[in-house]
């Protein structure tokens, strides 16, 4: 998803920003990867792994649905917050 981001939130009926802008939300969307990886290495002590993978899968396919099917900022903000939720379910699928 970070790496289509640029082109998504350039598109007209998204947010209509040129490449150098868009870049700056590509910045939110691995920042908020770095973010949720600290807050998941938080929550991973007291949560079973496969519930914390559950909980973010839902919440990843929500916030896609949410982009996929809204326009403007409402599709752009719910992209660039994938990557909260995305941030944990990679090493969790491997600690499984």
């Amino acid at each position: 998803i970070g790496s289509f981001l640029i082109n998504f939130i350039g598109e007209p009926h998204i947010a209509g920003l040129s490449h150098a802008d868009a870049a700056r939300y590509v910045s939110m969307y691995w920042g908020g990867a770095l973010v949720g990886r600290f807050i998941g290495f938080a929550v991973m002590r007291y949560v079973s792994p496969g519930k914390s993978l559950a909980v973010t899968a839902l919440g990843s396919i929500a916030l896609v649905l949410t982009a996929t099917f809204t326009e403007g900022s409402l599709a752009m903000w719910a992209i660039v917050a994938v990557g909260l939720c995305n941030s944990i379910m990679f090493p969790t699928i491997f600690s499984m």
